[in-house]
């Protein structure tokens, strides 16, 4: 009893101030309300509000503005925005009015909120975006959205959002109370969902009620993100205020992979080593990588084979003499997982070893004469020619060009001996299973 009447006395002397101080001048239009602050009406003892609104002028005088509030404290009284703290009460619940007027020196305009202290509910932050009366082109005092928290559902808690592939899933806590606390029983009538595109909304009811027995939902969607508010419906059609803004965090795919390539493959133990372009995302989590086993015409069905956080993947299930068909997808950390990339065909079918090397000095100064019997395979790409240096055989030429015939490799020590050998590699990156024969000449 005691807070409907705090309620009813406190509306009426707000409607009584109200309407003594709006004056209407003959030739006059009264300053008009364009915006007002909706913040959470139910607060806790000592918490702080930013509260603000704006005025226009039809006839172009100078606003003055005045705020006032029955209890609590306001950081200034003359401004377009304050900030109130909620007075220190030690446990009764009680109603607060705040009233903010504006005046163009004859006439004035005015809005109130109304303040509850210490229920509950007092603990959900949220805008309460139920009360829509935003504008006040009469000049008359606009009076806040009231519930009755013994008959209205307390607030949804508890929303959790788990953000998957082309799913976004709300879950939050089932309301069992009205907002005093009562229980509600199986008056419940379910929940509904609103959502928007931006973060200030507009919300709109994505689907108009969920069953009470549920506290889940899942909401689809690929490209953009969603923010949610939820609220609870009475099966006597009371609906809560909005619970706070939760968002789907991130369901943006990242981009496609590209450049995707072999970097060579080892025949000694069956591994092919491929590699990428690095995505240009900040909250890229790694990237995963899909083989087909078909043959150089039909590449297959895809299967997935592993996953990296690097630019690069070592495939070791790979056999020898076999064709393979790969791409890949990048993921995120919210698990948004991107399109495939381009396949990329390669295959592990190594030239055959060369044959026919033999050395011998050259005509210039430091140089040595190589040769030897040419690979005939389509697909090669080249050789690779390996000298013995301080006693290992080290890369020394890498050709992209076919040579088959003499080689003159210059910039040798003059008559010291160098031993050789010669890799074939295809275009793959393929190379013969074993080196060529050893041959052996001094430099000129």
């Amino acid at each position: 009893m005691k807070l409907y009447w705090y309620l009813l006395c406190a509306i009426l002397l707000l409607t009584v101030t109200g309407c003594g101080q709006i004056t209407k001048s003959s030739g006059n239009t009264a300053p008009i309300i364009i915006s007002v602050a909706k913040p959470n009406l139910y607060v806790i003892d000592g918490q702080g509000v930013s509260l603000n609104f704006a005025a226009t002028d039809a006839n172009g005088d100078s606003l003055t503005y005045l705020w006032e509030c029955s209890a609590g404290m306001l950081s200034a009284t003359n401004t377009t925005s304050v900030s109130w703290t909620a007075p220190n009460f030690t446990g009764n619940s009680d109603i607060i009015s705040i009233t903010a007027k504006v005046s163009d020196g004859t006439d004035e305009s005015g809005y109130s909120w109304l303040f509850y202290i210490n229920y509950p509910t007092s603990n959900v932050t949220q805008n309460n975006n139920n009360n829509n009366n935003q504008n006040n082109n009469s000049g008359a005092y606009q009076q806040p959205v009231t519930v009755d928290p013994t008959i209205t559902p307390a607030i949804p808690a508890g929303i959790y959002v788990n953000t998957q592939i082309a799913e976004i899933i709300l879950t939050w806590n089932a309301v069992t109370t009205y907002m005093d606390g009562s229980a509600i029983g199986n008056n419940l009538s379910g929940y509904r969902i609103y959502r928007s595109i931006a973060e200030a909304g507009p919300f709109n009811t994505r689907y108009q009620e969920v069953s009470a027995n549920t506290t889940t939902y899942t909401d689809r969607g690929i490209g953009v993100q969603y923010w949610y508010k939820i609220t609870a419906i009475s099966k006597d059609g009371k609906e809560s205020l909005q619970s706070g803004t939760v968002s789907s965090l991130d369901n943006i795919a990242p981009a496609i992979p590209a450049s995707l390539g072999v970097r060579g493959y080892s025949p000694v133990n069956s591994t092919m080593m491929l590699s990428w372009a690095e995505n240009g995302e900040t909250d890229i989590a790694g990237y995963k990588v899909y083989r087909a086993d078909g043959d150089s015409n039909y590449e297959g069905v895809y299967h997935y084979i592993g996953k990296t956080g690097h630019t690069s993947y070592l495939d070791a299930t790979t056999a020898p003499n076999s064709d393979y068909w790969y791409r890949i997808s990048s993921y995120d950390f919210s698990g948004n997982e991107s399109v495939m990339c381009q396949r990329y065909y390669t295959n592990n079918q190594s030239p055959v070893n060369v044959t026919g090397l033999s050395a011998g000095t050259g005509i210039d100064t430091g140089s040595i004469i190589l040769s030897w019997n040419g690979n005939s395979e389509r697909d090669l790409a080249g050789y690779r020619l390996y000298c013995l240096i301080g006693g290992t055989y080290q890369l020394l030429r890498d050709e992209t060009v076919i040579k088959a015939g003499p080689y003159i490799i210059t910039g040798l020590n003059s008559g010291q001996v160098y031993s050789f050998y010669v890799i074939a590699v295809d275009n793959y990156l393929n190379y013969s299973p074993g080196a060529s024969n050893l041959a052996s000449a001094a430099a000129r």
